[in-house]
């Protein structure tokens, strides 16, 4: 990695920051290292909790007008062949 530089994320946690020698990418790689042993830590930033976050994704991912979990698709068009008939033994195989 080329011009490491020690970071802290959002949540607090130590990382590395920096670019890949050959294609110039940026890289960050999590956790602590040498250089963090200098730096004060900051104080992570507060979120929201968990569940209000999956909630609010919840109302917002859900299609109007149908039920809750079904994902909004619509009911497959039947393609013509005859329906299978379950067997003499109950459908157990065996």
């Amino acid at each position: 990695m080329a011009n490491a530089q020690p970071v802290f994320l959002a949540n607090g946690r130590p990382a590395t920051r920096g670019a890949c020698p050959e294609c110039g990418a940026a890289l960050t790689r999590l956790g602590a290292s040498e250089a963090h042993a200098g730096l004060p830590k900051p104080e992570p930033v507060a979120s929201a909790p968990a569940q209000a976050k999956r909630a609010t994704a919840k109302k917002a991912a859900a299609p109007s007008g149908g039920k809750p979990g079904k994902g909004g698709k619509e009911p497959k068009a039947p393609s013509g062949a005859p329906a299978k008939e379950p067997s003499a033994k109950g459908g157990r195989r065996g």
